[in-house]
């Protein structure tokens, strides 16, 4: 079921005594195949957005630097730190979303700004800069962990329900 996104659907809803026994067939359909297109458009939006970040940093200061994912990490911390752990006295969430979302965005900025000047020496330099980006990686990993534990938090999403397109549905939280 987990290569077939309509059986795993249904299997979520079933208890395990109602799961069959044995090895099931997964009959590839348009409908699912959509949903599997639909899913890895959304993942590669995500993705491409961080490669394009590491492509302008390698491309315009000769500086290797895998911390992208750490400092989006840190991003959403602070947003969930806003919207959910601390939150905001403000009845409104999608408003208290938009202020987590801000200062979370100022907080990147001036953290990028202070990167930059740290990383600055290492313009050209690809095994030094690609060795304190790694280092920069275990520290932020280091200071989450201490910090917040190793437990999943999430951000409860604004926007619930689904959305169909020409027989596809799709999460509202999703397209946002």
């Amino acid at each position: 079921s987990a290569l077939c996104p309509a059986k795993a659907a249904e299997d979520s809803l079933r208890t395990h005594q109602d799961l069959p026994r044995g090895e099931e067939e997964c009959h590839m359909t348009l409908t699912n195949l959509g949903y599997i297109l639909l899913d890895g458009l959304f993942n590669s939006v995500t993705l491409m957005l961080a490669s394009l970040g590491m492509v302008l940093v390698m491309g315009m200061l000769r500086i290797i630097n895998f911390a992208h994912g750490a400092i989006f990490m840190l991003g959403s911390y602070v947003l969930w730190l806003v919207y959910d752990r601390y939150p905001i006295p403000i009845g409104n969430l999608f408003v208290r979303y938009l202020i987590g979302f801000g200062l979370s965005v100022a907080v990147i900025a001036g953290l990028g700004i202070l990167l930059e000047r740290l990383m600055r020496p290492f313009n050209g330099k690809m095994i030094q800069s690609f060795i304190v980006s790694m280092g920069l990686i275990l520290f932020f990993q280091g200071i989450v962990q201490v910090s917040f534990s190793i437990d999943e938090k999430a951000v409860p999403g604004l926007f619930s329900g689904v959305v169909t397109v020409g027989g596809f549905s799709v999460a509202q939280s999703r397209l946002w």
